[in-house]
């Protein structure tokens, strides 16, 4: 009869802490083959399961776990050229499908040797669309005047071109309330007074 005995408390901390993290994680050996994926990770990619399979016939998020980096790409040659040549973290942003993911791929060496990687996943969705937004403001700027207050009616910043069509310089009017660009009768009425 054998007596299996616990891993150290160390080991037993860490597995912990991989599965507790929210980060999704995900862990190959130096071969490329999937020893671990955290929970969080697994929520990610069954959310999407059904696109990814789509473009990938093979994927399977019950089957990650003993299975290649390989399943993840359709020219899996480029991938592992790419892997066998890092020496440091790497990111990238891959699409797959409709599905976009930010990855962070960081090899794992001990004394000297390769041992594996650990891949973060993050989805990308949101990130791109705030690009996006960034880019659709910032268009908005270039060519309208445009002014942002506080919700206590206070001019906080102004671009070039309302500036200019006013007549202020940034200094004049930040930290000012909105009524100074109202006749003087209107600050008064309760239209405006409710607007703010």
């Amino acid at each position: 009869m054998f007596i299996r005995s616990k891993p150290p408390l160390a080991d037993r901390l860490q597995g912990a802490a991989l599965a507790a993290l929210r980060g999704n994680v995900m862990i190959a050996d130096r071969d490329l083959n999937i020893v671990y994926v955290n929970p969080s990770v697994v929520r990610l990619l069954s959310a999407s399961e059904a696109d990814l399979r789509r473009e990938l016939p093979r994927f399977s998020v019950a089957g990650l776990i003993g299975s290649n980096f390989d399943v993840f790409h359709r020219q899996p040659d480029h991938q592992r050229h790419t892997l066998a040549a890092l020496d440091k973290p790497h990111a990238a942003t891959i699409r797959i499908g409709a599905q976009v993911f930010d990855l962070v791929v960081t090899p794992l060496d001990e004394d000297g040797q390769r041992i594996g990687f650990v891949v973060e996943w993050e989805d990308a969705t949101h990130r791109l669309k705030n690009l996006d937004y960034a880019a659709e403001i910032a268009a908005i700027g270039r060519t309208n005047a445009v002014i942002s207050f506080t919700p206590q009616a206070e001019v906080l910043t102004a671009n070039k071109a309302f500036l200019d069509v006013m007549g202020y310089r940034l200094e004049e009017i930040q930290g000012r309330p909105h009524s100074l660009f109202m006749p003087p009768e209107d600050v008064g009425l309760p239209e405006y007074r409710a607007m703010w």
